[in-house]
Order: structure tokens, then sequence, then C-alpha cells
């Protein structure tokens, strides 16, 4: 669906569900950005300037329309991996990431 730049720039902001950076260059910041219109949502992109030496604001250099795809919510499990913690005999005494008798960072809390 097409959108008015004027539309986007500003009036879509109280409708946004979601805006994302996804990459930079040396001038602008470019972002994914997800509002709902009359019970559908829309994806846009746009990008504004780096810093405030900059003159850009969202949507500057895209036509007075603007094509959205109309986009849906999709429930996504996401796997992170996070540092092992090495695991200690009952005696050990550290404290939940803190140095423990060993000289080593530990995450048990056995007393």
């Amino acid at each position: 669906m097409k959108f008015k730049k004027d539309f986007l720039r500003w009036q879509q902001w109280d409708k946004t569900i979601y805006d994302k950076l996804t990459g930079h260059g040396r001038w602008s910041i470019h972002h994914e950005c997800v509002f709902q219109q009359d019970g559908k949502f829309y994806l846009t992109t746009y990008s504004e300037g780096a810093t405030e030496s900059q003159d850009e604001s969202p949507y500057d250099y895209d036509p007075d329309e603007i094509e959205c795809p109309e986009v849906e919510p999709k429930e996504v499990t996401t796997t992170i991996y996070v540092e092992l913690r090495p695991k200690h005999k009952a005696s050990c005494n550290a404290n939940f990431l803190s140095t423990c008798g060993d000289n080593q960072r530990c995450d048990c809390n056995v007393k």
C-alpha cells in the first residue's frame, strides 16, 4: 500500500509498533519500522542524519508516495549464547559472578 511521505514523516510515529536500527553509513543511520494503520501492519524503511550536523530527516530523499508492504506479526524463538562458568566443589564460597577461592570467576552459590 502506498502512503504519503508527510503521513509517514509525522503521523505514523504515534502508530509505531517497532523501530529498529538496521545499519549506518558515514552520514546516515538506517531504520526499519513497522506501524499499524486501520488494523493492519505495514513495513517501511527510512534514514536520518547520523549527527546534528547532517541535515537529513526521515524520508527526505524518497518520492512523495512510498510503497509500504503489509506485514503480519509472527512469534519466533531466539537462541542466545552465554559464557560458560566453571563448576566448583561444594566448598566454593563465591557469590554470583564473583571470584571464588580458586581465584576463578564462578556463578555457583554453594556455601
